[in-house]
């Protein structure tokens, strides 16, 4: 599935985000003065009720532009380093990177279901004819909605970060230019920022300065390891690519040490020099 509208797309990454934090907010403001405050019993305060309410339309907002985000930075990253890899290769990345997987409807789908699970007391009960509010329904509708936006997330970035390893274990690494592998890195610690700070509008959850740890579970249970395979996925595959060229480097100038005089000391010296330099250089060298 190409992700057409988002290529197409040129325009600012806010007004995507901003039509959307209408259409989310104006919703939630409309259920909580319908519900005149009310809702279920899973809150436990006013204040309780208001937090994870904003949280419910804010973040998707934020899911949407953090998106569109992350596929121009990776573009963009393409464009600064394609000169180091294949051609073919940075096709394809750019295809993968403007592409949902075949398996990302159904992620999707299973990602809508957990978050109708976690309201399933609620949902029990208003399949019960107990009383409820438009609030309480709204919420549940709410968290499902989130829930859709991070299983669309993570299926579109989690194949991407593949294919960024799969490209990056194949590029030609130029030891006077390491700065051309920066692109990579930054591209990777902006992944973690943005799932670091999706997780940071839980504690909206606790508005009425009390902790309950069934806000956090979830979030930090998919969203910690999901930041770490962000991270690490496509820096290995740099890390490759380093070790690579650095066992072929250290090979030709151990060959150049050996075809070179004994008597020629200042060529030795620099050759073993430049070894050692070699030797030297980190292997995450980004």
């Amino acid at each position: 599935m190409k992700l057409t509208l988002i290529d197409n797309y040129q325009g600012p990454i806010w007004g995507v985000a901003g039509a959307l934090l209408l259409c989310t907010g104006s919703a939630a403001i409309i259920s909580f003065v319908l519900a005149d405050g009310e809702a279920h019993q899973m809150f436990a305060s006013t204040s309780h009720i208001v937090g994870t309410v904003l949280m419910l339309s804010v973040l998707p907002c934020y899911l949407t532009a953090a998106f569109i985000y992350l596929y121009r930075e990776t573009q963009s990253m393409l464009d600064a380093t394609g000169e180091m890899g294949a051609p073919d290769a940075v096709e394809q990345l750019r295809k993968q990177a403007g592409t949902l997987a075949p398996w990302s409807i159904a992620m999707v789908v299973v990602a809508v279901v957990y978050g109708f699970y976690q309201n399933i007391y609620a949902l029990e009960d208003i399949w019960l004819g107990e009383p409820y509010t438009v609030l309480d329904v709204g919420v549940v509708l709410g968290n499902a909605l989130i829930w859709f936006f991070i299983g669309f997330f993570v299926s579109w970035r989690v194949p991407v970060s593949l294919a960024l390893m799969r490209f990056g274990r194949e590029l030609a690494v130029d030891w006077y230019h390491p700065e051309k592998l920066s692109p990579f890195a930054n591209l990777a610690t902006k992944d973690v920022l943005i799932v670091a700070g999706a997780m940071a509008f839980m504690p909206l959850q606790a508005l009425d300065a009390e902790f309950r740890w069934v806000n956090y579970q979830s979030g930090l249970v998919v969203g910690i390891p999901i930041a770490v395979l962000l991270l690490f996925t496509p820096l290995s595959g740099i890390r490759q690519a380093v070790i690579r060229s650095k066992t072929d480097r250290l090979a030709e100038l151990t060959e150049m040490i050996a075809n070179t005089p004994r008597a020629d000391v200042a060529q030795l010296e620099m050759l073993s020099s430049h070894r050692a330099r070699v030797k030297s250089i980190s292997n995450w060298a980004v």
